[in-house]
């Protein structure tokens, strides 16, 4: 397999400086001096959840250092392919209920009342020597402490599970597409009002990730306060 540092370099010094912003975290985070695969991996989960402003590429979430579970993974199945791996992107309908977290009141009750929706998950597959695993990083690490599922470090041997319930599940073969066959499946699962409201609890996820990464070392009392304010105002 090809030696992950390496291919890392050949990423950030030959066009790719997008990754420099990924570097800088690890080095930041203080996880290692040479970072191993699981410790790049482990520090794209703890970027913010949120959708990037210009998503116009795969590295649009580390220029912004922001992504939703599609942005992560996708960037995520592109650097295993570079390291020589084989891995498998997915999609994964999930319900989406009034007693998810990091939800506004006013959602909560509309959902409610709606009788809920469906929502389009992204996660990737992977055999990084140790057998396939499930990898799933789409929620930072403080996010736990707010209710929402979030993956334990990678390591070897360890693997993450998948952050929702899933009912069916989809391979995707080419990645250029999976935008489009992401819209397209959710409109088989929806109507339009229920992808409407999909669209709104994508941005209250991403505000609530933004204020809980301000008060993340605060403690779960915090998650009380926030979870009945966040959402009544526009994030600044």
């Amino acid at each position: 397999m090809t030696d992950t540092r390496r291919v890392f370099q050949k990423l950030q010094y030959q066009g790719a400086s997008e990754w420099k912003q990924l570097l800088s975290a690890i080095e930041k985070n203080r996880r290692a001096q040479q970072p191993s695969l699981y410790d790049i991996l482990n520090c794209i989960r703890d970027m913010p959840y949120g959708r990037p402003a210009h998503r116009t590429d795969i590295y649009s979430c580390l220029r912004e250092w922001t992504g939703t579970c599609s942005d992560k993974h996708t960037l995520i199945h592109s650097l295993l392919l570079e390291l020589g791996y084989a891995p498998t992107y997915w999609m994964a309908s999930t319900p989406v209920v009034s007693t998810s977290p990091g939800l506004s009141q006013q959602m909560r009750d509309e959902i409610a009342v709606a009788g809920g929706f469906y929502d389009v998950h992204n996660f990737v597959s992977c055999d990084l020597g140790n057998g396939e695993i499930i990898i799933d990083l789409t929620f930072p690490s403080y996010m736990q402490q707010f209710g929402f599922s979030v993956s334990q470090d990678l390591a070897p041997g360890v693997q993450s599970e998948v952050c929702c319930p899933v009912e069916t599940k989809i391979a995707i073969t080419h990645l250029s597409t999976s935008q489009q066959e992401k819209s397209f499946f959710l409109a088989q699962l929806n109507c339009a009002e229920s992808l409407a409201r999909r669209e709104q609890v994508i941005l209250e996820f991403g505000r609530f990730a933004r204020y809980a990464g301000r008060y993340q070392n605060m403690g779960s009392a915090v998650a009380v306060t926030l979870s009945s304010t966040e959402n009544r105002v526009s994030a600044p």
